[in-house]
Order: C-alpha cells, then sequence, then structure tokens
C-alpha cells in the first residue's frame, strides 16, 4: 500500500499547503499518439533491473486503486484521455483557465505552461517555480521552451534534437544570437524540428476540451 499511502499523504499536505478549492488529477493513457508518430518516442536503452521491475508490478496495481479512490472520496476531476499524456490535459486545464492555478510537478516539460497566472510546485524541494524562475535561469520566455527543445531534443524522453545543439545553443538561435555553423546546422534542419516540435509541444493537437467538475 506504499504508493496508496504515500500519494494520499502528500495531498493531504498540498491541501493544509494551499488554501485551493479544487484539485484536478491528470493520468496517463496506456496508449500514445507521440509513439505512433515516433515509434523512439521515451523508448529505454538501458534494461529494467529484476528488482525494480519487481517494484512496478506491484506499484502499478496501487495506481489503478488510487485512481479509483480519489474517485470515491469525492475527487471528481480524474481526467485521462486515449492516447495522451498527463502533461496535455493539464496544458489544457491550465490553458483553458483563466484562474490562478498551480502545477505538482518537477517535470521541466510543463515549463511552457508558466505565464503571470501559473507557476510550479515542487514537492521535493517544497519551493515554487516561476516564470521569473525560468527567465533568470534560461535567458528567454516560457513560450520559447517547445521551440527550444525542438531543436536541442529532450533526453528525458529520447527525442534526438538538431546534432551538437544543446538547449543553451539554441536559446541563442531563438534569441536571434547565433551565428556560424550551428545556426547553418539549425537552418538545415526544420524537417527534424518540425517533428520534435509535435512531440514537445502541450497539449497534444488531438487533446480534446475539458470540463471541470465542482469537487
Amino acid at each position: 500500500t506504499g504508493v496508496i499511502f504515500g500519494f494520499l499523504n502528500q495531498l493531504l499536505q498540498l491541501a493544509t499547503t494551499f488554501d485551493y478549492p479544487q484539485f484536478i488529477f491528470t493520468w496517463d493513457s496506456k496508449n500514445s499518439y507521440r509513439r505512433q508518430a515516433y515509434p523512439e518516442y521515451k523508448r529505454k536503452d538501458k534494461e529494467i533491473t529484476p528488482e525494480m521491475k519487481e517494484l512496478l508490478e506491484i506499484a502499478k496495481p496501487q495506481f489503478n486503486i488510487t485512481r479509483k479512490l480519489l474517485i470515491q472520496i469525492g475527487f471528481a476531476n480524474n481526467l485521462i484521455q486515449s492516447g495522451l499524456e498527463a502533461d496535455d490535459l493539464i496544458a489544457m486545464a491550465v490553458r483553458w483557465s483563466s484562474q490562478y492555478s498551480i502545477i505538482v510537478s518537477a517535470d521541466n516539460d510543463l515549463y511552457q505552461l508558466l505565464d503571470a497566472n501559473t507557476k510550479m510546485w515542487n514537492v521535493k524541494d517544497k519551493k515554487f517555480y516561476t516564470q521569473e524562475d525560468f527567465c533568470e535561469e534560461w535567458g528567454t520566455y516560457p513560450l520559447y521552451w517547445p521551440e527550444v527543445k525542438s531543436i536541442a531534443g529532450c533526453d528525458g524522453d529520447n527525442i534526438k534534437g538538431v546534432p551538437g545543439i544543446g538547449y543553451k545553443t539554441a536559446i541563442k538561435y531563438v534569441r536571434k544570437e547565433l551565428k556560424g555553423k550551428k545556426l547553418e546546422a539549425i537552418q538545415k534542419s526544420p524537417e527534424l524540428q518540425k517533428r520534435n516540435l509535435d512531440l514537445v509541444y502541450l497539449p497534444h493537437i488531438k487533446t480534446k476540451p475539458i470540463l471541470l467538475e465542482s469537487d
């Protein structure tokens, strides 16, 4: 029961930390539009150890129980859409909302959602990450983050970018500060960037509008 207990305990901490009227939970679908378009998406070359495999076999059923349990105890907004990831539904909820939003995650894919009304809470570090924090760290605005990742790729999702180009160089490109061979390399790879942008942009183009219920 470790997953269930840990999840509910964390939820209780969040509820007492933030005086928020509504929680939204999002879940990954088993199938993936992104993997259909790019079979290498999130493929892991490193083999799972027997110990990790055993832990996953124990944990997976608990995630299913947790999702059902949240509904039973009164949390109405448990969102899942076939072919899509939890991040897509977070993005849809944030982009369609006129309210102030806190995203509970440390996933940098979600940085693109940061704005004046949206910030992220890192559970491990117990601190916020804001649009201002992003600008200070990366030297550009969150809305350019998908373009940066389309150029540099994303190791976490196994998305290959332009060879030899990292985040810092990609940011120089979007700021129109890049010259020389690296600029030429980026300019010669529009198809790669288009493919990657479809993979990293949130929400995915096939994400359906969501209707939130009152808990």
